[in-house]
């Protein structure tokens, strides 16, 4: 078996400074084809695989053993470069793979963060979703960059970069690079993008899960009721993902459906582009815990 050796003579500046505040154990980059691991007796029985497309255009082939070890091999993008170098490191219980000549202070370290990007799903979609912020006063310009870099490596009718929003307030876009495309399209776009002078960064978007709790008792609500405190005529504000105000509990004051006694009486977002319906339900949870009648639940 075939071990490539780890590299940590030309580890860029911005990893010597993650590794000055968190702790990195170094572990083998196996060169081989993932396939041939555990072909015959010549390696251990793998239970699962995932094939992770970095926004680099290479790819990281993840083999789960049996005894849950991970082993990981990577395919450049551009097979002749069957020699470029990258660095493995574990940070706070996570694999990072980098390419050395990715350039940290401008890309986020989460795009090359293996595990993660494994338990959280971004192996299985379609595109790599990020955010770029950029230089006040030039967001048109990236625009027109993005739809240049589009036209010269785009496939059929296949794009490499798709804007999902502008967000001008902060100066950012989100957008998505798809994975349909050569692994040297993929990467020649990145390069493209990361080296514009419009670009400060581009970032992992990343998933956010809104945690729900037994807040009632949490802050002690159950007893206010016994002492016949019910907050009734009382006029609330819910700062949260939203509301569902269709919701049984939400819907009216009564959960009388023959009566006409909305329970929402205002509503807006301060989200650009967004609606206020709750389509998460973090918001709709608080909101019945706050002022719901129990109807639905």
């Amino acid at each position: 078996m075939l071990i490539r050796r780890e590299i940590y003579t030309r580890i860029l500046p911005c990893i010597f400074l993650i590794l000055l505040l968190l702790t990195v154990i170094p572990v083998p980059i196996f060169a081989e084809d993932p396939k041939d691991i555990s072909r015959g007796n010549r390696g251990p029985r793998i239970k699962e695989r995932y094939e992770v497309k970095l926004i680099t255009g290479d790819t990281v082939n993840v083999l789960v053993t049996e005894d849950g070890r991970r082993l990981y091999s990577i395919k450049p993008a551009d097979p002749s470069q069957i020699n470029r170098h990258f660095v493995k490191v574990l940070i706070k219980n996570n694999t990072y793979i980098f390419p050395l000549d990715v350039n940290l202070e401008k890309v986020d370290k989460e795009l090359f963060n293996i595990d993660y990007l494994v338990e959280e799903g971004y192996y299985n979609e379609s595109s790599i979703p990020i955010i770029v912020s950029y230089r006040k006063g030039v967001g048109v310009n990236l625009a027109g960059l993005i739809a240049s870099i589009n036209s010269r490596l785009r496939e059929d009718r296949n794009i490499v970069l798709e804007i999902s929003r502008d967000i001008r307030m902060f100066r950012m876009m989100a957008m998505k690079i798809r994975k349909n495309l050569s692994g040297i399209k993929i990467g020649s776009a990145f390069k493209e993008l990361v080296s514009s002078p419009y670009v400060l960064k581009i970032w992992l978007d990343r998933k956010v899960h809104v945690s729900l709790s037994d807040s009632v008792p949490l802050i002690r609500a159950d007893y206010l009721w016994t002492e016949g405190y019910k907050g009734e005529g009382i006029k609330i504000a819910i700062l949260d993902t939203g509301i569902d105000k269709t919701h049984p509990s939400l819907d009216d004051l009564d959960d009388n459906p023959s009566t006409t006694d909305p329970k929402v009486i205002y509503e807006v977002s301060e989200v650009p582009y967004e609606d206020p319906m709750d389509y998460y339900g973090h918001g709709t949870h608080c909101a019945g815990i706050a002022a719901g009648t129990g109807g639905g639940t």
